[in-house]
């Protein structure tokens, strides 16, 4: 080998290497401004962890999440639905696995959409959900919720009578209801 090949190999090893460390250490401070939070439901088997942005004074939807756009529905990594049992979601079943959880946020209503992929982000260079409709598995409609009191930060929810999903962030709420299948 030459000196000429050698040094290429090495600076793009330090490159490579140097990029690993700059991006997890974005990891690890944007997760200081939005913590990794967990919902779980032991019985059945149901764990959905997200990312908890906080609204710091920003107008949330139709502002910084726009309305009839795809959102990973946190911040940071895409939000993950694990579901240890067949859930009956409106017409359709969620089979047992691991999900990416997405949103499409609108006025009045909202579409919910489990993906069959794992992203290491949420968004790809150039801001963009880094979700592949194609590997969309399940999507429901639901209404929305407006509330009272100022949500602070996201807040997913799992309750078990009735088995539902909450999502509540600034003034807006929506209920995804499941039943055991």
């Amino acid at each position: 080998m030459s000196l000429r090949f050698k040094i290429v190999v090495l600076v793009l090893v330090v490159l490579t290497a140097a990029g690993v460390v700059w991006f997890r250490n974005v990891q690890a401070e944007t997760r200081k401004h939005s913590p990794v939070q967990t919902a779980t439901l032991a019985t059945p088997g149901i764990e959905v962890m997200y990312c908890s942005p906080g609204v710091k004074d920003r107008a949330i939807f139709g502002g910084l999440v726009p309305y009839n756009e795809v959102w990973r529905t946190g911040a940071n990594e895409p939000t993950t639905f694990d579901t240890q049992v067949a859930l009956q979601i409106g017409d359709n079943t969620l089979e047992p696995g691991i999900y990416t959880l997405w949103t499409i946020p609108g006025e009045e209503t909202w579409q919910v959409i489990w993906n069959s992929s794992m992203y290491p982000w949420g968004v790809s260079w150039g801001g963009k959900p880094s979700r592949k409709p194609e590997k969309d598995v399940l999507t429901i409609t639901v209404p929305v919720t407006k509330l009272d009191v100022l949500q602070e930060r996201l807040n997913i929810t799992l309750t078990a009578e009735p088995l539902q999903m909450q999502l509540a962030w600034e003034n807006t709420s929506i209920t995804v209801p499941m039943q055991l299948k």
